[in-house]
């Protein structure tokens, strides 16, 4: 009995160890999700890359693939303060689905990797059909250093695609444009008012009563925002029956909601140099900079970039203390004590954010602010609407 005992105290010892021993040897994650876009032939994309890790990564490696007949590589735009970031392009070598495929790659040093990491840059083809074309991530090496020397991450990854819209006619109205906007996990998605038509958004008769969008189901949150919105002309879905909730939205389209439900316009032409004069962003974005509320980096504005949450609200704050619109704000501490990712936040939009959140018109999710993360159209039409209430 006691042997019995003894061998079966042993292996349980033993089984125990191994599972301890498998739970500690798991390796950490890495979470790189490649956006998904929309353009017509002959437009520029630009394509996210977000990466989340809760560890800090000494070398970061991401290739992805694309179709060389569809897009033509221009850049990868990395983030200022995601490391010392290198990227490259290797277009021809590989055959994938049939298709001559195109290899971008982008690669870090002392990474913090949290939100996004950059964008690649296509210019899609002229005379391509109109169909959606993956971007595919094929490799990701992740690297952190511990205690026990380097530890390699294991990598989760959502692959993104470039959906191409028919090209406009020569009247510059779309033929046979989408109407589901741009659609994918981390996609651009416009969002803007009820005349815009150019943004992939469609005019619904309302009748007077609430759109019957059909995908707000988790969005309890949100949804009493949306459909008032909705109705009174303010927001539009992307279709008759969806609002597409967890889409993201271009910085330029943000632009164009913010300066017309101030009644905003420009008085000069004088933009920033990567707007161009005849695009359907141009008015607004001149009339936000001739007023001080989007002020880019050196004459830049990267208009077709998804807009960050810290984005936002600091072009939010700019516009309601222009118009002296800003609500009282008391101070109560409670900001600093709410959040564990202020550090987070850039420093020019530390004060904006906080002076939002006291004020109601922003909140957090989960104990955090999430500056870094992209503006989503569910959280825009919430802050439109606390807009919407405090100037009308």
């Amino acid at each position: 009995m006691k042997k019995t005992f003894s061998i079966l105290l042993a292996l349980f010892m033993l089984v125990s160890v191994c599972a301890f021993a498998a739970e500690a040897d798991e390796a950490p994650v890495i979470k790189v999700t490649v956006g998904s876009v929309s353009g017509e032939a002959g437009e520029m994309v630009t394509v996210p890359v977000n990466v989340e890790s809760d560890l800090p990564l000494n070398h970061l490696v991401i290739r992805v693939t694309y179709d060389m007949n569809v897009l033509e590589y221009i850049e990868y735009a990395a983030i200022a303060d995601k490391g010392d970031i290198k990227f490259e392009a290797m277009n021809g070598g590989l055959n994938v689905e049939k298709s001559l495929a195109g290899l971008a790659a982008a690669s870090a040093t002392n990474v913090e990797a949290k939100g996004l990491f950059g964008n690649f840059r296509f210019n899609i083809k002229e005379n391509v059909s109109a169909d959606v074309y993956p971007v595919k991530v094929i490799y990701v090496l992740a690297e952190s250093d511990s205690e026990n020397g380097k530890v390699e991450l294991t990598a989760q990854n959502t692959d993104g695609a470039v959906t191409v819209t028919a090209a406009a006619d020569e009247d510059g109205k779309s033929s046979g444009r989408s109407s589901s906007g741009r659609s994918g996990n981390g996609s651009v998605a416009p969002i803007t008012v009820v005349d815009k038509d150019e943004s992939g958004e469609k005019d619904i008769a309302t009748d007077g009563e609430a759109p019957a969008f059909t995908d707000l189901g988790g969005y309890d949150w949100a949804k009493d925002y949306i459909l008032p919105l909705a109705k009174d002309g303010i927001i539009k879905g992307t279709s008759s029956e969806t609002f597409s909730p967890a889409n993201n939205i271009t910085r330029a389209d943000f632009i164009v909601l913010l300066t017309r439900l101030f009644g905003i316009e420009a008085e000069s032409k004088e933009s920033f140099e990567d707007i161009p004069s005849e695009a359907y962003y141009a008015e607004a974005v001149a009339a936000a900079k001739e007023n001080g509320i989007a002020q880019g980096a050196d004459n830049k504005f990267s208009p077709l970039d998804p807009i960050t949450r810290e984005q936002m609200i600091a072009l939010v704050y700019r516009t309601l203390e222009k118009f002296e619109k800003l609500p009282e704000i008391t101070d109560n501490g409670e900001f600093e004590k709410s959040f564990t990712d202020l550090d987070d936040i850039s420093g020019y939009a530390f004060e904006n954010v906080k002076a939002l959140n006291n004020a109601g018109i922003i909140a957090g999710s989960n104990g955090k602010i999430n500056p870094k993360g992209f503006a989503t159209r569910a959280e825009t039409a919430v802050i439109i609407s606390r807009i919407n209430n405090i100037i009308k």
